[in-house]
């Protein structure tokens, strides 16, 4: 049995280079299609109830 691994070589090397850029074009598109707004809400700092911490500070 003789094995060819040239052929084989070039094989591998086409299939890698064809399975990075599907995986590249699908993460691509991906990104293109589900973005979504940044949904940010601001609460506010209850500056009142700072001085039970006074302890703390000190």
């Amino acid at each position: 049995m003789k094995l060819r691994t040239p052929d084989l070589a070039v094989r591998r090397l086409v299939s890698s280079w064809l399975t990075a850029a599907v995986t590249a074009t699908v993460a691509a598109a991906m990104v293109a299609v589900t973005t979504a707004p940044a949904f940010a809400i601001a609460t506010p700092v209850p500056l009142g109830t700072a001085d039970s911490f006074a302890v703390l500070a000190g």
